[in-house]
């Protein structure tokens, strides 16, 4: 894979992987004239397109949208999509950071004035998504991205919802499209006209992940997070993390409103609300701001990014590589009835067999670990990703397990 070619462009290491594809850092090959190289993140779906309808329309619509949406705190697309060996792949703008999951996950919570800047970021990206008539759908930790100067950006619109009339889309009623850790009450019934009130509660979410290091509602499996969102009130923020004034814990429980009547009138009013909370801020909270951005500027602790040499251009009538990932079949919707989720407990040891199940486990910061199950044991799940490397996931900060072949029909 490393130095493999996908269309104009060499792969130059792994950056990470999500439910439908896999995201490759690579550059382009262009680079060799007068322009220096560009790097940029390569999205690959993970299996031959006639194997992923569901993923080849969530890739159109994310073409789509930013081909709709151009906005500083909106990760936009550098080129147009191809095909590579029955694979489709979209280059967008590499940011060199963490995800908002990997910062607070790695790092632990962030100050408040350093959450209230990301939080203001990605309200600015979602009042210019809304008002080009689209809604995000599923904004997590893992689709927010910060970078080395802590300014956020959002990512991953293959959810997007188009408002306008003439828009058509996967969505029928009852079906829930998102992620359970962070979604809306109305989503969350399977409602067909979600609105921008969807995203604006999202942040609320996200302000729980960013300052408290933990989702809202936790515990229990899928549909048990789905009904504390339609059901339950979430924790004073305030009562949780220690700093937090009155002011923004406030600001969050607005955000998490059960009616969509009931939470801010749109994106620009929750960010100017945000806003004069930021500006009543201590002002030795800027130290804090400095010491987050140095750790952003630190190398990251895993997958430091490779230098390769550029492989030689195939000769003519050269037989291709194989592709980049073998076929995944994964679950994008996820019906009210027959959802497959289990809750995790303390289990033995699973018996390997010779051809281990495939399996998605989603974390609590929205990351989803895809690859064959070898076994759990004292509640660590033992995944081979597709590359060969095993990866140990700790099953206390899972949300979900899917199995990937798991009908997404009801019954």
């Amino acid at each position: 894979m490393i130095g493999e070619r996908v269309g104009g462009f060499v792969i130059l290491g792994l950056l990470g992987r999500g439910a439908t594809g896999t995201v490759w850092l690579a550059e382009d090959e262009a680079g060799d004239g007068d322009r220096p190289a560009r790097r940029v993140a390569l999205k690959v779906l993970t299996g031959p397109v006639a194997e992923h309808s569901d993923a080849l329309a969530r890739f159109r619509r994310e073409v789509d949208a930013l081909s709709r949406l151009r906005h500083p705190r909106v990760v936009a697309a550098v080129d147009a999509p191809g095909e590579h060996e029955g694979r489709l792949f979209l280059p967008i703008e590499y940011v060199p950071g963490r995800s908002l999951a990997e910062l607070v996950r790695e790092r632990g919570p962030l100050p408040p004035r350093a959450a209230t800047r990301v939080l203001g970021d990605v309200l600015d990206g979602l009042a210019a998504a809304h008002a080009a008539g689209m809604v995000h759908r599923d904004l997590k930790p893992s689709n927010v991205l910060v970078d080395r100067d802590g300014r956020a950006r959002i990512t991953d619109l293959g959810l997007v919802r188009l408002l306008d009339a003439t828009a058509t889309g996967p969505t029928r009623a009852g079906d829930v499209l998102g992620t359970p850790a962070f979604m809306a009450p109305e989503q969350a019934r399977g409602e067909v006209d979600v609105g921008p009130a969807a995203d604006l509660y999202a942040v609320g979410g996200l302000a729980f992940w960013a300052l408290a290091g933990r989702s809202p509602f936790r515990g229990g499996d899928a549909l048990a997070l789905l009904r504390q969102h339609i059901e339950d009130a979430p924790p004073e923020l305030g009562s949780l993390v220690a700093g937090v004034s009155a002011e923004l814990s406030e600001w969050v429980r607005r955000a998490l409103a059960k009616a969509p009547a009931d939470r801010f009138a749109d994106a620009e009013a929750m960010g100017a609300a945000l806003g004069r909370i930021e500006a009543d801020l201590p002002e030795d909270e800027a130290a804090a701001e400095t010491e987050v951005r140095r750790r952003l500027t630190e190398p990251p602790a895993e997958q430091p990014l490779p230098t390769v040499e550029r492989p030689p251009t195939p000769a003519p009538g050269r037989p291709r590589r194989a592709g980049l990932l073998g076929p995944l079949v994964t679950v994008v919707a996820i019906p009210m009835i027959g959802i497959f989720a289990l809750t995790f407990r303390g289990t033995g040891p699973a018996t390997p067999s010779e051809m281990p199940p495939p399996v998605e486990i989603e974390l609590d910061g929205g990351e989803v670990v895809a690859g064959a199950l070898i076994g759990i044991a004292d509640g660590i799940a033992r995944v081979r990703l597709p590359d060969g490397e095993v990866r140990s996931v700790r099953l206390d900060r899972a949300v979900e397990l899917r199995h990937p072949l798991a009908g997404t029909g009801g019954g």
